[in-house]
């Protein structure tokens, strides 16, 4: 009965875990016609006697599957030259006993098929099988006393009945190099037991080297001449071609890369990457089914949110260098993001012990593999040009990997080696989609405000990585047409997505949800035509509600025009609206700061303080004043106006982990419109009110904190008397 290991005979159109193939006419690498000329050599062999092929080739070069062809191209053969099949895994089995035992009951099951052996030539060969594998000690003795056939006796009467008949045999003894010594031992001892039956071929794939150091043990480091006496007519398996090694690698990755986007694709990148890096690890089949077996897999969960050619990079190292994907993903400060400019990112002269030590260990443990792996860790991660050489890439480059999906991106690096978008991060894919509907103002703001309810593991909302995300996509990605309704839904629910307390910059690098939308306003705003930038604005103001955007807006203008003294003029051709027209923005605010008051929800505003300002400075400061007068009636409302001047604020020290909060309410920045003196006393036993939330219970504390120190002498704005009241000795 003849066997396929591959478990089946039908034909694969390509290499799939690791399967062997067995239809010539799938054959890729250039092995059918070396298996067609063994085939024909072995049907057409000259004498009877019993002869071993043995076929070498390291690991993954294909010896099964020129196995398979083999078979394919004997069984085209018909009639007496075609020779019976028997298929013999050695690795099925263990221990001597087992595989002598085995190999004798297969070719005892075989023949017992066949219609030119007896009964008793069948039973004469168990017999065999007992007495070589010595399993039942007990014939030893039976065989002294002459109540069996001793082994010579029945190898002889067996041998003649294989020569009578005249019916060839191939036994087929794979996976040798995959047994521990001892195995490999007993498989060609058992071989070299039966090799002289007659009409009995043996072919026998294996890597010699790894079957000679299994030999050396049991010869006495004699295991090449051993093998020598078994192996009567050796074969090296030709190596496959590497051109066909690489177009078989990439007609697999076509299909794999199927669902990426191809603008993110970069061909000319892809081909220096591959043939200075990847490519050195396709040296055999195996290595194909490798790589792109796990990329059908891992590639399938991140696709839409990796650049592929990237990923295809960083998993090649995974699977052939792990130790050197292990130093990368450990270490995303020294591999990603831009060249060191500041203080919080290692320089040259702190990442170099860290590089060196990955590269002793890669150069220890494969060192063919160390200038490729440089090379491809320098495409894959511009920083580490500094390291090897002179070339610097700045921050500006940073939003540019990130819009790619770059390796070497801070926000998307992890997203290489965990497989999956973290938990409550904006994935590239949902930030894309969100966009391709940005012209719909009403759908836009409703995704915003959703975003604005979802949080994140660190406690802030996905809203707040989506617009660190999308600051990658407004140079290029978001198209012109699309820039007046995003505007105006920024001024329609901006105000809405602002968390009190994380308004501006806290600390040195936490950046609030109005200072982000701001930026994506001046970012998109600088695309549009200079003519076309004020209707834009003037329209998103007057169909918007987000009072303290555009007031925050009118600043910035204001800012570049030096309308401020603490503020130098751009030049006038960097003014995005010009003198005449930012007057006329200016008066929208006011109109919209007027009618929130008389509506009930200016109150509510999250930069109540600026709006304030605005509306006083633009000569309304009567009607500011009654405003704050009417809502301060009443303890709730007085409360409600000081936790909206709280301002909170983080200061680090050196040997700070964490920055230090503080907060601040200084009772000067009410006196244009209330008495300090008054609201201290109406405040004074407010404190400790079980009626207020913790936010409005600070913000009571500060003021009589703050008045207090100044009644005592104190400027709580010089950095003196800052640091007497926050402890801040840094």
């Amino acid at each position: 009965m003849e066997r396929d290991p591959t478990g089946g005979a039908g034909a694969e159109p390509g290499l799939s875990g690791d399967r062997p193939l067995t239809d010539p006419t799938s054959d890729r690498l250039g092995y059918a016609p070396f298996a067609q000329r063994m085939a024909e050599g072995i049907v057409r062999l000259p004498s009877s006697e019993g002869l071993v092929i043995g076929l070498y080739g390291a690991w993954g070069v294909g010896k099964t599957t020129t196995l398979n062809y083999v078979v394919h191209y004997v069984r085209q053969h018909s009639g007496k030259n075609q020779p019976a099949i028997l298929w013999f895994n050695p690795w099925w089995f263990s221990g001597k006993e087992g595989l002598v035992r085995a190999f004798f009951q297969q070719l005892q099951a075989h023949l017992g098929g066949l219609k030119y052996f007896s009964r008793r030539a069948v039973a004469k060969l168990g017999r065999l099988a007992d007495l070589a594998s010595e399993v039942e000690p007990r014939f030893k003795l039976l065989a002294k006393l002459g109540h069996v056939d001793t082994v010579p006796d029945l190898k002889h009467e067996i041998s003649g009945i294989l020569q009578r008949k005249g019916k060839r045999i191939l036994v087929l003894i794979d996976d040798i190099d995959r047994l521990t010594p001892a195995e490999v031992w007993d498989v060609f001892r058992t071989v070299k037991a039966v090799a002289d039956f007659p009409n009995v071929t043996y072919l026998m794939p294996f890597d010699r080297s790894v079957v000679i150091r299994s030999l050396d043990g049991f010869c006495g480091g004699n295991g090449e001449n051993y093998l020598g006496k078994i192996i009567q007519v050796p074969f090296e398996l030709p190596q496959a071609d590497r051109l066909a090694i690489h177009s078989l690698f990439f007609e697999r990755l076509d299909a794999i890369l199927s669902g990426a986007d191809p603008k993110h694709f970069d061909k000319s990148y892809w081909l220096n990457l591959f043939y200075e890096g990847i490519s050195r690890f396709l040296e055999t089949p195996r290595d194909v089914v490798r790589l792109t077996n796990a990329l059908s897999i891992t590639f399938r969960a991140v696709v839409g949110e990796v650049n592929p050619v990237d990923f295809v990079g960083i998993e090649s190292l995974r699977l052939f260098c792990p130790e050197v994907y292990e130093a990368v993903r450990t270490n995303r400060d020294m591999f990603a993001g831009s060249a060191p400019t500041d203080w919080k990112k290692p320089t040259r002269g702190d990442r170099k012990p860290c590089h060196v030590g990955w590269l002793n260990q890669l150069s220890a443990s494969k060192p063919t593999y160390l200038e490729a792996v440089k090379a491809m860790l320098k495409r894959l991660f511009p920083r580490l040009e500094s390291v090897w050489g002179n070339t610097q890439y700045g921050s500006e480059w940073e939003s540019r990997w990130t819009r790619d999906m770059r390796a070497c991106s801070e926000d998307i690096f992890r997203i290489y080696f965990s497989f999956a978008v973290p938990r409550g991060d904006v994935c590239s894919s949902e930030i894309r989609t969100i966009l391709a509907g940005a012209h719909d103002c009403a759908q836009f703001c409703e995704t915003l405000s959703q975003l604005s309810k979802e949080s994140r593991p660190d406690g802030k909302t996905r809203l707040s990585a989506f617009l660190d995300r999308v600051q990658d996509y407004t140079a290029t990605e978001i198209t012109i047409k699309d820039v007046e309704p995003i505007l105006m839904a920024v001024f329609e629910i901006g105000d809405d997505l602002i968390v009190p307390g994380e308004m501006g910059l806290v600390g040195f690098s936490q950046v609030g949800n109005d200072l982000q939308l701001s930026r994506i306003v001046w970012q998109l705003l600088k695309r549009v035509d200079a003519n076309k930038r004020f209707p834009i604005l003037e329209k998103a103001f007057r169909h918007g509600r987000a009072v303290y955007l555009m007031q925050h807006a009118v600043v910035v203008l204001g800012q570049q025009q030096g309308k401020y003294p603490e503020q130098q003029a751009d030049p006038a051709e960097k003014w995005l609206v010009s003198a005449e027209e930012l007057p006329k923005l200016e008066g929208v605010v006011v109109e919209k700061a007027r009618a929130a008051a008389g509506d009930g929800t200016l109150l509510r505003c999250p930069g109540l303080p600026w709006v304030l300002n605005l509306w006083r400075d633009g000569g309304n400061e009567a009607e500011a004043k009654n405003w704050v007068s009417e809502i301060t009636k009443d303890d709730a409302g007085l409360v409600a106006l000081l936790e909206k001047y709280l301002q909170t604020s983080a200061s680090f020290s050196f040997d700070d982990a964490v920055g230090q909060i503080h907060d601040r309410l200084d009772p000067e920045w009410l006196q244009p419109y209330l008495d300090p003196d008054q609201v201290a006393a109406r405040v004074e036993g407010l404190a400790s009110s079980n009626g207020l939330t913790e936010r409005q219970r600070r913000a009571v504390r500060q003021y009589l904190r703050e008045h207090k120190f100044r009644k005592a002498g104190g400027n709580p704005n010089s950095p003196f008397g800052f640091h007497e009241l926050t402890g801040d000795d840094s």
